[in-house]
């Protein structure tokens, strides 16, 4: 019996080692964002005012957790990650956010008002 709690307890180290390095891997690794209609939906942003239209719509992203209604778990912090972001429309973003625990995504409403993004949360989810 000994044996089999040493090599179960074996097991597990073996398994979160692994969920660790893939969870690594996932926040190192450099996605392309999706862009959907991405000739007329960058062209619409740049007469807006964007002149890198997909950098600046998900570097903006990034410095608004407050769109994110949900609390970090187990001392993390909420942010739209990297990974996973799609310019859905002129007028939509959906985004991936994470506090290294607990993930979900939200549904954005963006705009462009003077060469500024202005953000509204439309709707969000946790993934459980």
């Amino acid at each position: 019996m000994f044996r089999e709690v040493n090599s179960l307890r074996a097991e597990k180290n073996r398994l979160a080692d692994q969920v660790s390095a893939l969870t690594a891997k996932l926040h190192s690794e450099s996605v392309t964002p999706l862009v959907l209609n991405s000739d007329s939906v960058l062209r619409y942003l740049r007469e807006q005012g964007l002149d890198d239209p997909v950098n600046q719509v998900l570097t903006d992203l990034k410095k608004r957790p407050d769109l994110i209604p949900f609390d970090a778990e187990l001392g993390g912090t909420m942010a739209f990650r990297d990974t996973a972001k799609w310019i859905l429309t002129e007028k939509w973003v959906l985004a991936y956010f994470e506090d290294g625990h607990v993930g979900g995504r939200a549904l954005l409403e963006y705009s462009v008002a003077n060469g500024k993004l202005v953000w509204r949360r439309v709707a969000a989810y946790l993934i459980r």
